[in-house]
């Protein structure tokens, strides 16, 4: 039986990295980025991305930048 794993190798598998949080505008509350419904990611410079997102407290448009 062929059991290899290789997710590694695949360049269309998208991982996301578990420290990423957003801030919330509406409660001032950081939140894993996977709990959020991501509309979009802009990057403004090297290693800083703003992350266009649905609150999941009020269900409004937020913005926040991404960090780890």
């Amino acid at each position: 039986m062929d059991n290899d794993i290789n997710i590694g190798d695949q360049p269309d598998v998208f991982l996301v990295d578990r420290r990423a949080k957003v801030w919330l505008e509406c409660s001032g509350e950081p939140r894993d980025i996977r709990s959020v419904e991501v509309i979009g990611i802009r990057t403004i410079a090297v290693d800083i991305e703003l992350v266009v997102l649905a609150c999941p407290l009020c269900g409004k448009r937020h913005q926040s930048l991404r960090f780890i």
